[in-house]
């Protein structure tokens, strides 16, 4: 009985991963407000019937969507050995997956958005940081690393916008020029947070 019950379950969730895919393809045709069900159960050869089954409308859907998306996205970052990895994968994805997370933006929310990216985002930023912190010498007394955090937190909001403008694809840059860009911004952060402790120092 329990295994039967585990193949149903298993067989509910490829049905609604199949209709998330479904609906990711429709949305690089059109909003969201203009999918109908019938036309996302053709697509995926399943009955109107079987979509109800399982969502009571097209929005419920992309809340399922945006749920699964979140306890994912980290996941793809797992081996990545370096910085540049990190985000040159989020950037990819996230412009192979643009209208997906366009609609995220405008139907669910900035709030909700940030949500599904939050924990694939602070790997980035963690990643960057320690990058940061590696190209300062040792033995810097830890009003470095204070000022450093200072610094990281303040270029997480210019991060954000950025990212948002990269998903509206407002931004006419690549990936590459994003990587140098946050290359000569940590370069600047680190020497600025030197120099702040240096002359906290000599206040002192």
């Amino acid at each position: 009985m329990e295994h039967i019950d585990r193949q149903a379950e298993l067989q509910e969730t490829r049905t609604k991963i199949e209709l998330e895919a479904g609906l990711r393809g429709l949305l690089r045709e059109k909003p969201l407000e203009q999918i109908r069900v019938r036309e996302l159960a053709d697509r995926c050869g399943i009955r109107r019937q079987s979509f109800y089954y399982h969502f009571s409308d097209i929005y419920e859907l992309l809340n399922w969507s945006a749920q699964r998306e979140q306890e994912l996205l980290p996941q793809r970052q797992a081996g990545f050995l370096t910085w540049q990895q990190v985000v040159l994968d989020l950037l990819a994805y996230t412009a192979e997956n643009r209208p997906y997370y366009q609609t995220l933006l405008r139907v669910l929310g900035r709030k909700r958005l940030w949500e599904v990216l939050g924990a694939a985002f602070q790997n980035m930023q963690d990643n960057i940081a320690a990058h940061c912190r590696q190209k300062m010498p040792e033995g810097l007394p830890g009003a470095v690393g204070e000022a450093l955090e200072r610094q990281r937190k303040s270029g997480a909001k210019m991060a954000r916008i950025v990212m948002e403008a990269w998903i509206n694809d407002t931004i006419d840059t690549t990936p590459q020029e994003v990587i140098q860009e946050i290359e000569s911004i940590a370069e600047g952060m680190t020497t600025g947070a030197m120099l702040r402790s240096l002359l906290l120092e000599r206040e002192a």
